[in-house]
């Protein structure tokens, strides 16, 4: 059984590394480096600010251009106008994981030479409409070629919806986990076009704060292991009550990867992973107004990491299982 090669520094250890190393007052950014979003406050509110990247072969591929990476070539390849509404999306999806409200948002598009004017308007519709349908205004940004490939980043203002911006660090032993959606086989469309959950973070931010609240961008284990770090406890997660999606299930005729594993570890679901006290989680469950389907999957506990219980009760640490940047 092959291993898969570590990089010579690990995203989770790298981030660790520039927090050690950065200074900021409390006072003025009482969320710092380490959530979805940071808070800096200013003299009338706080404002939530947040910088995200999409990149060609990364986070989307292009017709005629070369995959050289398996789960690359799976990958349906995206219209310039997916690559602009997702740069937005998934900044959308981080106002989301706070509980926030989006209030402005710049981007940053390189693109790759000769792709001509259309390409580039297209881009650039993408995120307008996406600006527009989010009610987040675009209000600036910059436009460059370069012989790479495509990258737009996006950054973006919010404010918080209740009391306060919801954080990955107040889970506590005992808090009942729970997820929006259905998880699994994004790479088959759903990377593209997915819908952030805006309205049932700020929901839930208003009504029933939760204690800890991420988006699964990289994968429900890794994202667990996010709220587990931060919050300095442990998490359980059910297998049989993970909401598998359908999209798992095509992957896994396709691949041969069982259904269950794309869903811990696939990524860019972009669904709202969030913890709360039992009886304010039988409160959400009873007074949910959405569409969106909700599912209780594990419980906060004592010691580390993210742990996976199987219907025997064989136990397996799932911290790692997800997609790693570096």
């Amino acid at each position: 059984m092959s291993r898969k090669p570590k990089a010579d520094l690990p995203e989770r250890e790298f981030i660790r590394w520039i927090r050690r190393r950065l200074r900021v007052d409390s006072r003025t950014v009482p969320i710092g480096p380490g959530d979805d979003m940071a808070a800096v406050r200013m003299p009338s509110q706080q404002l939530l600010v947040a910088v995200d990247t999409v990149a060609e072969g990364v986070d989307f591929t292009l017709a005629g251009r070369a995959r050289a990476a398996a789960r690359l070539r799976r990958r349906r390849d995206a219209t310039p106008r997916e690559i602009g509404g997702k740069a937005l999306a998934v900044n959308l999806s981080d106002v989301a994981a706070m509980g926030g409200v989006p209030q402005w948002c710049v981007a940053s598009v390189n693109l790759r030479e000769g792709l001509g004017a259309v390409f580039a308007k297209e881009v650039a519709g993408g995120l307008i409409a996406a600006s527009r349908r989010y009610e987040c205004p675009l209000v600036g940004g910059d436009i460059t070629g370069w012989k790479d490939g495509v990258v737009v980043t996006v950054a973006i203002g919010a404010t918080a919806a209740g009391k306060r911006a919801i954080t990955r660090g107040g889970a506590r032993p005992g808090d009942i986990v729970l997820v929006t959606g259905s998880l699994g086989g994004s790479i088959l469309g759903k990377h593209l076009r997915f819908e952030p959950r805006l309205a049932e973070g700020a929901w839930l931010a208003r009504h029933i704060p939760p204690t800890a609240m991420i988006d699964i961008s990289d994968g429900l284990g890794v994202d667990a292991a996010h709220i587990a770090e931060e919050s300095g406890a442990g998490i359980t997660i059910r297998e049989a009550k993970i909401p598998v999606s359908r999209a798992a299930y095509r992957l896994s005729d396709e691949d041969g990867r069982p259904p269950l594993r794309h869903a811990i570890s696939d990524g860019e679901d972009f669904e709202l992973l969030f913890t709360l006290p039992p009886p304010r989680a039988r409160e959400v469950l009873g007074k949910w107004p959405f569409d969106t389907r909700i599912s209780v999957i594990g419980e906060v506990r004592k010691g580390k990491g993210v742990t996976l219980v199987a219907a025997g009760g064989k136990k397996a640490r799932i911290d790692s299982e997800g997609y790693q940047h570096l």
